[in-house]
């Protein structure tokens, strides 16, 4: 990485100020040890090689962002082409749009062909684009509108629900170009289409939206909720592009219920809409986050006591949340340690904790969903876990004794940090961040059990399903898997989830030419289709 590193520089360097291959070389290994001996980039060791990295990721999209906006437009194009769908390049995008970049980017990204109407990614950077940037074409931002406001009247409620996510920013950007074109669609017919339009509605303007519309759709809500299953790992396929997630509403539900519970409040502050954010305040519609703001909206209405009265949000309420974050730590660590199979004791010196680094980095660990970590703590099915866990040891071939030494050392930091009650030394804090992408290793000799990766796609935490979906296809022949699925028929045939699964596998593996006995495994049970 390092030496491929300097070449690219150098080559760089060479071009861009007439210099012979040697100075450009020396110049760039100057280069980096300036930035390095300042603090911006560290070298680190990945993989058993050596390479710098920026100490924040934010540092290197910034700074990418400025060399962007210095290309000609055909670069331009050609990069926005090239990276669209790279979620590694996403950020680098946005800010190379409030950069000025926007307008190219915009009508690049509208020109490209969308053949999955389910997803959208070309529109949706378009809308993050211009939610970067004030300075924009309006006709090329009311073409983007327009395109969010057909998406919203889809049949599809997962859709709809998903443009609202991604229009928030463009709406609260452009309140007097958005607003108009959506705010006809709060009276939709369709449900989900009035909740969608509704939370892109307010987003662009609270007042836009009347007081009366939405208190009957937050009535809506409460008699017809949409509640927080966290059934979502059957969607789940890395090919390395940036595809907004399926949703069920859940998120869009709980803005418009956020705010539209401020709106209302701040218009009638009665006793009818005491009585309104009282009933969501205690329905199973709300999450978390959301009850945190009624109870502040209560509060400010001269209602405390009952917010007093119903969950008390405490000191140790707060703590008993993050504790299981840390023993499903604890857990795991534990886990990681006896696969690897190597005696250790926890060291007291940092860690630059490479290796554990890499394993984590390479599961499908999403921070803004940390649920599916939190469940490990139970250890269901542990030997779906180790499977998962070993499969990714050996795909990225990570060192099993620096391994080791790393989930030690942070197994002690974490058990310190359940002792002392300090919230603040979770796993996910202790890892460095690594600005790189893990490509899938090409042709693997993964020594895991194809029958026990199946198995593990029926676990409840979706990062050991999601793993298990991931070494499936990038680790194990169809051959085997057919071998696999054949000792499995029983079972498969009785479990719904696992079939959608496993077809989402099938059809990424097998293309067009899917074996007619897999294919009636696969079918919907009469009682569930």
């Amino acid at each position: 990485m390092l030496k491929k590193l300097v070449q690219q520089l150098s080559a760089h360097l060479s071009q861009e100020m007439d210099l012979k291959q040697a100075q450009a070389q020396e110049l760039a290994e100057a280069c980096l040890s300036f930035w390095q001996e300042r603090g911006v980039i560290e070298r680190l060791q990945f993989m058993n090689e050596d390479t710098y990295a920026f100490v924040h990721p934010t540092l290197g999209e910034y700074a990418a962002a400025r060399y962007f906006v210095t290309l000609d437009p055909a670069e331009i194009q050609r990069h926005v082409l090239d990276k669209r769908v790279d979620p590694r390049w996403r950020e680098v995008l946005l800010l190379a749009a409030g950069l000025g970049a926007v307008d190219g980017m915009v009508e690049t990204l509208l020109a490209v062909p969308s053949p999955n109407q389910h997803t959208a990614p070309e529109l949706f950077l378009a809308a993050g684009a211009l939610a970067e940037s004030d300075r924009y074409s309006p006709s090329l931002a009311a073409e983007v509108a327009d395109q969010l406001r057909a998406r919203l009247l889809s049949s599809d409620p997962s859709v709809v629900y998903q443009t609202a996510r991604q229009a928030k920013g463009f709406a609260a950007q452009a309140p007097d170009l958005v607003g108009p074109i959506i705010q006809p669609l709060c009276t939709h017919q369709q449900q989900w289409t009035r909740l969608a339009a509704t939370n892109v509605a307010l987003a662009s303007d609270p007042g836009r939206v009347e007081v009366k519309l939405l208190e009957l759709l937050l009535r809506e809500v409460l008699t017809n909720p949409i509640t927080d299953e966290g059934n979502d790992i059957s969607h789940y396929i890395d090919t390395g592009e940036w595809i907004p997630d399926s949703d069920d509403g859940w998120h869009v539900q709980n803005d418009v219920i956020a705010l539209g519970a401020a709106r209302i409040a701040r218009t009638r502050p009665d006793g009818a809409t005491i009585e309104l954010l009282q009933a969501l305040y205690l329905s199973s519609a709300v999450g978390r986050d959301t009850k945190s703001t009624l109870a502040s909206v209560l509060v400010e209405l001269g209602d405390q006591d009952f917010v007093e009265q119903h969950e008390p949000i405490s000191a140790q309420s707060i703590w008993n949340s993050y504790k299981r974050s840390l023993l499903a730590d604890q857990k795991m660590l534990e886990v990681i340690i006896r696969i690897t199979n190597v005696p250790v004791s926890p060291s007291q010196r940092r860690r630059k904790l490479t290796a554990l680094t890499t394993l984590i980095h390479a599961l499908p660990v999403s921070e803004e969903d940390p649920k599916h970590w939190d469940v490990l703590y139970r250890l269901d099915e542990v030997t779906a876990i180790e499977t998962v866990l070993s499969g990714f040891i050996q795909l990225y071939k990570i060192n099993l004794k620096e391994l080791a030494l790393d989930a030690a050392w942070a197994l002690a930091r974490v058990q310190e940090a359940l002792q002392n009650e300090r919230p603040d030394t979770a796993l996910q804090q202790l890892l460095p961040k690594i600005p790189v992408k893990l490509d899938w290793p090409q042709d693997p000799n993964l020594n895991v059990s194809p029958l026990a990766l199946v198995r593990a796609l029926n676990h409840p935490s979706a990062i050991i399903a999601n793993g298990a979906i991931l070494l499936l296809i990038v680790g194990v022949k169809r051959e085997e898997l057919e071998n696999a699925f054949q000792e499995m028929n029983r079972e498969i045939r009785k479990n719904e989830q696992m079939k959608i699964i496993i077809a989402r596998i099938v059809s990424y593996m097998w293309k067009n030419e899917v074996p007619s006995w897999l294919q009636d495994l696969l079918k919907p049970n009469e009682t569930i289709k």
